[in-house]
């Protein structure tokens, strides 16, 4: 992400219009950042690293100057403020927002590759090991595997299993409308920002 940035910083740290420049930033870092970012599982802690990120290249590109008397920790605020009056008047969407996003996209596309492509190994290995195999492995297993170890699910698919209340098959059947689920995208992401 950072060499991206700095490979572009010319354009992203000149005079033109600020918001332009704002959205030039998602344009050239998210594709190199997020490659294959629907396949991810993120922590909380990878979320606000992913955001941190995003706020440090918005501050390069703002290039907000340190006051006469003024503290760090003011500065930041004021940089902080300012960084947030960007992203909300131009619709600048958060780099961790984006990830569910992809996540949420990619869902849809194997939910729906079992129609076009059944004998692929990714469409089969969810059929096979979908929710259900989870909950029957752990409930033979006492909440344990085989090898010693409590199972723990924590796969890209896992959000979908919770939007959808853990019903096996439930988000499959709604992702197979190709456009109703597209629609359904934005109240996902909405919903995976606070439903950790």
């Amino acid at each position: 992400a950072w060499k991206a940035f700095y490979k572009n910083k010319a354009l992203l740290c000149c005079r033109a219009q600020l918001g332009k420049r704002a959205k030039l930033l998602g344009q050239v870092v998210l594709p190199g950042l997020t490659w294959c970012g629907g396949s991810w599982n993120l922590t909380k802690v990878q979320l606000a690293k992913l955001r941190g990120v995003q706020r440090a290249m918005l501050r390069k590109v703002l290039g907000p100057k340190r006051q006469d008397n003024e503290t760090v920790q003011a500065f930041m605020q004021r940089s902080e403020g300012q960084i947030n009056e960007v992203m909300l008047r131009n619709g600048i969407e958060g780099f961790d927002d984006h990830y569910h996003r992809e996540v949420f996209v990619w869902a849809g596309h194997v939910a729906r590759m079992g129609d076009y492509d059944p004998n692929r190994p990714t469409s089969q290995i969810l059929r096979l090991k979908n929710w259900a195999w989870i909950c029957a492995i752990a409930s033979e297993n006492a909440g344990r595997q085989l090898h010693c170890r409590i199972l723990r699910t924590w796969r890209w698919e896992k959000p979908m299993y919770k939007y959808f209340d853990s019903k096996s098959g439930a988000w499959e059947e709604a992702a197979s409308d190709r456009v109703a689920w597209k629609e359904k995208i934005p109240v996902m992401v909405e919903w995976r920002r606070s439903n950790r």
